[in-house]
């Protein structure tokens, strides 16, 4: 009874040591089997020993203080996600996890050294141990925003009620015209622009999500970092679709230099892009975010140059999967 009302605590005060095991291990079976007698769904354990493994937790001493990730061990609550049409999908095998924060902070190489640490680490592990496999994948949501401007798309008919003919030509939209009108001294229309984008953007994001999911039916478990400097504004996360979400964050100097040095802008440029997203959720504000749990975590990288960030970026992040405040299910 006591495990099963409390397994929050259970888990996530359980110390482990050379000698004992064996008794976390007993303990967690009849965890297991309770809860899944209660009707509880429980992910396989052998993907979050993985995780653990993967973080390098020593198990000869862990302190008092210690406490493993909900995601390196945990009771899965169910992400849901709703599309436009108002089906729910749920990812009961997979950990979503949202990346956001400014332009020139590093979202992209944090997200795609996160995912190759992943797989690094199950590639390295015993093929033939099918419930133990850990896999993680990358979804770059600007990048699905282009399939919303495709031929074809539904979202080019509501962009051409809402902009005018003169935005689409032959099916396809002329993006240097409604360029002119959204980037024009009418802020209102870039908001326009955003509310009419920004559901289909979830809808394609929803299915590659079940894409993933469907292609790993082997009991395997994995983490799906969406990188998303929009997730926040757009309201991706109002069904609890994510396990957590994360700012990585760097000063305006070090972003600048980024901008500069690997897109070839302008400092000026750089900083004005930099400024006008200022009033975007999770950027301007992102403390006051994390004070209400919107936000579960905040990485700084303020290294220069990716060869220096990765040591220390990986490190920041790997503490943060194995601390169980990063994640929803603790704040």
């Amino acid at each position: 009874y006591n495990i099963i009302q409390h397994q929050d605590i259970f888990v996530s005060q359980m110390k482990f040591s050379a000698n004992s095991p064996w008794r976390y291990a007993l303990l967690l079976t009849l965890f297991c089997t309770l809860s899944t007698s209660q009707g509880f769904t429980v992910t396989p354990l052998a993907s979050r020993w993985k995780l653990l493994a993967l973080a390098k937790i020593e198990t000869e001493t862990v302190s008092n203080t210690s406490r493993m990730s909900d995601t390196a061990l945990r009771v899965q609550d169910t992400g849901t996600g709703t599309g436009m049409d108002g089906t729910e999908e749920e990812f009961p095998s997979l950990s979503i996890l949202g990346i956001c924060g400014s332009i020139g902070t590093g979202k992209s190489y944090a997200s795609s050294l996160l995912t190759s640490k992943v797989n690094e680490n199950d590639s390295n592990s015993n093929a033939n141990d099918i419930s133990g496999k850990m896999f993680a994948y990358h979804i770059d949501t600007d990048s699905l925003a282009h399939g919303v401007y495709a031929p074809g798309s539904q979202a080019i008919g509501e962009i051409e009620k809402e902009f005018g003919s003169g935005v689409v030509v032959n099916g396809t939209v002329d993006r240097k015209a409604l360029g002119a009108i959204v980037f024009g001294e009418d802020k209102s229309k870039m908001a326009s622009l955003e509310r009419i984008v920004w559901p289909h953007v979830k809808n394609l994001l929803l299915s590659r999500l079940k894409e993933i999911q469907n292609s790993h039916k082997d009991g395997s478990q994995g983490i799906v970092v969406v990188e998303a400097a929009v997730l926040l504004d757009a309201d991706w996360d109002i069904n609890g679709l994510f396990d957590g979400i994360w700012i990585i964050r760097s000063s305006s100097e070090t972003s600048a230099q980024r901008l500069v040095e690997k897109r070839g802008m302008s400092r000026q440029d750089a900083l004005q892009r930099m400024e006008a997203q200022l009033t975007r959720r999770g950027i301007g504000n992102c403390e006051d975010e994390l004070k209400d749990g919107t936000v579960t975590a905040v990485i700084d990288n303020d290294h220069d140059g990716e060869d220096n960030d990765g040591p220390d970026l990986w490190e920041k992040m790997r503490l943060c999967l194995l601390d169980p405040t990063c994640w929803k299910e603790s704040r």
